[in-house]
């Protein structure tokens, strides 16, 4: 049994959000190289995801890292 309308919009709602590294650089106003330096330097937690590792990023971890707070996991 498929998922009403309901169901769907509540699972979307609840999801969190994730950016492709593309619109960090955007959001940041960075180049997408300086986003995966700052992957690499551990300033900016990612999600790896797919076969092909891609990375992906959690609102909240850009937000922090737009307000400038250290990570704290």
């Amino acid at each position: 049994m498929e998922p009403n309308k309901e169901e769907q919009m509540a699972t979307a709602i609840a999801a969190p959000r994730l950016y492709r590294a593309k619109e960090v650089a955007r959001l940041l106003g960075v180049s997408p190289a300086r986003v995966r330096e700052l992957v690499a330097s551990g300033q900016l937690p990612s999600v790896r995801l797919g076969d092909q590792g891609w990375h992906r990023f959690r609102a909240e971890d850009v937000e922090r890292l737009i307000r400038g707070e250290e990570r704290t996991s």
